[in-house]
């Protein structure tokens, strides 16, 4: 008998968007003989009990701890709290990975082959801009936990030299993640996933 299919399905939009929404249909309605693991990160924690509350199937909940500690969102028992050891598992070994943001977040999809890959974008300062450095952050905890080849992209006036930030550059640097210098990086920091 095959192995079930697996599905990865990470969500950062906030509940009431298109995008949670999206998410929500996808998770409660997987194909027959389908392991579906759902991982809500950033704003998307606010939606954990909506998660919570679709038809039982082989819904694997996952919601990253540190966003639910920032915002002060209590985890049903249903969900396990993770942290970006378990997202960078979901994007090393599930068969298909699909993402749900909004436009004007910072995470973005792409589809590039059979090669994955993850692009972390810093158009902004991490050591002034929340969004930045928690790009920053994912980039140097996915650089530690996973095999997944990650590039840090940014002005030389970007990389940090002092505090939490120029820790992660250090951590992300340490863990062998590349960096590329552009004169003009994309408008708004982030996190490119190239699966």
């Amino acid at each position: 008998m095959p192995a079930p299919r697996s599905i990865g399905l990470l969500v950062t939009a906030p509940p009431g968007t298109d995008a949670f929404a999206h998410f929500i249909d996808s998770a409660s309605r997987p194909p027959p003989k389908t392991v579906v693991y759902g991982y809500l990160l950033h704003d998307a924690v606010a939606g954990a009990a909506q998660v919570v509350a679709l038809p039982k199937n082989d819904l694997k909940l996952h919601a990253c701890a540190f966003a639910a500690e920032q915002r002060s969102v209590i985890l049903p028992k249903k969900i396990l709290p993770a942290g970006l050891g378990t997202l960078a598992q979901m994007l090393q070994f599930t068969g298909e990975f699909r993402l749900y943001s909004q436009k004007s977040e910072s995470v973005f999809l792409a589809l590039e082959k059979h090669t994955p890959a993850i692009w972390v974008h810093l158009a902004a300062d991490p050591q002034v801009n929340p969004d930045a450095l928690e790009s920053l952050r994912m980039a140097a905890g996915l650089a530690q936990l996973s095999d997944l080849p990650i590039t840090l992209v940014a002005t030389a006036s970007r990389l940090p030299h002092a505090g939490k930030a120029a820790t992660y550059l250090k951590l992300f640097r340490d863990a062998g993640g590349r960096i590329r210098q552009r004169a003009n990086p994309r408008s708004n920091p982030g996190i490119h996933l190239k699966i």
